[in-house]
């Protein structure tokens, strides 16, 4: 979001395997997954947007059908005269996920970039600074604490995990016990939730990644 708010654009944001079930139930007058690809390229030009396509390893181990659709996406993207973002979500190291992507998805990138993920220090100022500033606390919060719970952990994670427990908070409840303020221990409820629902999308970005 940064780099379409610096550049003073907005952002159009589609992910790889929309295009792909895109192509399966086809769109425009010829149908399939080129005039889907074509289509998303053309309403970015309209809306002078900046392209972001997610999803993009997806790819790796793709059907026929699938690298099909990319080959028509990397003729789009030569074609197109704005910027398009190509999203990689992986925990494997840079050179390994770099070497796992298609040489022709490659060939057509200007530029490959690695957004780590935020260290101990990062996650704690993280949960500081995104707490909503008027939610009520039970007790003074454990920053260092939370962020060893959010190991591993992206800032929209970490922000999540606060919207999830402030909600809680916020919202009218029916059982007589509900916490009516903010506490250490329902942040960390939440914060144990994330992970366990991430760790399960991380074994399968694994394997997808795998050559």
């Amino acid at each position: 979001e940064a780099v379409p708010s610096g550049r003073g654009k907005p952002l159009k944001l589609i992910h790889f395997g929309e295009l792909c079930a895109r192509r399966s139930g086809g769109s425009g007058r010829g149908g399939g997954g080129g005039s889907s690809v074509s289509g998303v390229f053309r309403e970015a030009a309209l809306g002078d947007a900046l392209l972001l396509i997610e999803g993009v390893e997806a790819v790796v181990g793709a059907d026929e059908e699938d690298k099909r659709t990319l080959k028509v996406l990397l003729f789009e993207m030569r074609r197109f005269h704005g910027v398009v973002l190509l999203s990689v979500a992986a925990y494997k190291p840079y050179d390994s996920v770099v070497h796992s992507l298609s040489p022709l998805l490659l060939a057509a990138t200007k530029m490959v970039l690695e957004f780590t993920l935020p260290d101990r220090h990062g996650r704690a100022r993280l949960w500081e600074r995104l707490l909503p500033p008027r939610c009520p606390l039970a007790s003074r919060l454990d920053f260092d604490a939370l962020a060893d719970a959010s190991r591993d952990m992206s800032a929209t994670q970490i922000a999540n995990c606060l919207y999830q427990a402030a909600a809680a908070v916020a919202l009218p409840s029916e059982e007589a016990d509900a916490e009516r303020a903010l506490s250490m221990d329902a942040l960390m409820r939440v914060a144990a939730a994330e992970r366990a629902k991430w760790e399960g999308s991380r074994r399968y970005i694994e394997q997808s990644m795998l050559i």
